[in-house]
């Protein structure tokens, strides 16, 4: 646990260091750490582990529920979540996704705004018995009704999968190189 904290000073650190002259930085609030401008918010979520994750993973599902909560709260402008890991990505049992990770095709999905791939996931989330059991009860509704145009503005694009990232003490050497 306390590898995940430093983990997570560290990220808020760096978050702090970059900061723009009227951006405000929370800790622990909306997030791990939240950089609120007046028409943005940047949220991240920083999770040192060693276990590759999937989109049925809980830590992936429960980011996935915190993205839209803060939505939930009608922030005005522009909102982008980072799910910021250690952790490296793995193909759902099943591959339900044609041999491509989830995540992976998340995030192509998010760059290409690909309505196809957005029907995939959307499909995915929405019936998948194991996401559903974690999924917010409002936000499972949500996806069994969403039209995929909407689901892709609201859940994909604003949502960044950061896999693999710096250990603690490579974020360390970037604050300390700042």
């Amino acid at each position: 646990k306390i590898r995940g904290y430093a983990f997570q000073c560290w990220l808020t650190v760096d978050a702090w260091l970059r900061l723009q002259e009227n951006d405000r930085l929370f800790v622990e609030c909306a997030e791990d750490f939240a950089v609120f401008a007046s028409t943005a918010a940047e949220l991240g979520q920083a999770k040192a582990i060693a276990t590759p994750i999937s989109l049925r993973s809980a830590d992936a599902v429960e980011a996935i529920n915190h993205l839209w909560e803060f939505q939930q709260q009608g922030f005005p402008g522009t909102i982008k979540y980072s799910f910021i890991t250690t952790a490296g990505i793995v193909v759902e049992k099943g591959n339900p996704f044609d041999g491509e990770a989830g995540i992976a095709l998340w995030r192509n999905t998010a760059i290409d705004r690909d309505e196809k791939n957005a029907e995939r996931l959307l499909h995915f989330l929405a019936s998948d018995p194991s996401v559903g059991a974690k999924l917010d009860p409002k936000l499972a509704a949500y996806l069994k009704t969403a039209p995929t145009k909407d689901f892709l503005t609201s859940l994909i694009i604003p949502f960044v999968w950061d896999t693999s990232g710096p250990t603690e003490t490579g974020v360390r050497a970037a604050v300390d190189a700042a």
